[in-house]
């Protein structure tokens, strides 16, 4: 009776063990529709630019080190190369935290090009210690 009693609460640990393992981030590139962030960049609809870039960025775990207390330095890394795969959007040059405010804003200044109309803008996301990037604007 023990012996079946321990099986059934090694089993139940298991069983928990695999569940908390199963819940962690997933850190593969989120979807990211080049197209319509192209579309939105020309029409400048800030809503729709923070809802897609919030929700890439809310898919990645920050990665803390020393040079980076934010941990967002390899997720910004990431989305400037992704952006760089698309036919849509030409990235003209991007710095990370290079615009000393608190918190630390980063740029990304990209030309879109949407349905025969091309503009160049800057992205703004900030960074603060602890939480993931997040879109504040978009601006000449």
């Amino acid at each position: 009776m023990k012996n079946k009693i321990n099986i059934i609460f090694v089993a139940i640990i298991m069983i928990m063990a695999l569940a908390v393992c199963s819940k962690t981030q997933d850190n593969s590139a989120p979807y990211l529709n080049y197209t319509e962030l192209a579309k939105n960049i020309v029409k400048d609809d800030i809503e729709a630019l923070r809802k897609q870039i919030d929700a890439y960025f809310s898919r990645l775990t920050p990665m803390r080190i020393e040079e980076d207390r934010c941990g967002n330095k390899e997720r910004f890394d990431r989305f400037v190369a992704d952006l760089e795969q698309s036919a849509d959007i030409v990235v003209i040059y991007s710095c990370y935290g290079c615009i000393y405010t608190y918190p630390p804003i980063s740029e990304i200044k990209v030309k879109a090009v949407y349905q025969n109309q091309e503009i160049e803008r800057v992205i703004d996301l900030f960074l603060r210690e602890k939480e993931v990037l997040k879109f504040l604007t978009l601006h000449e």
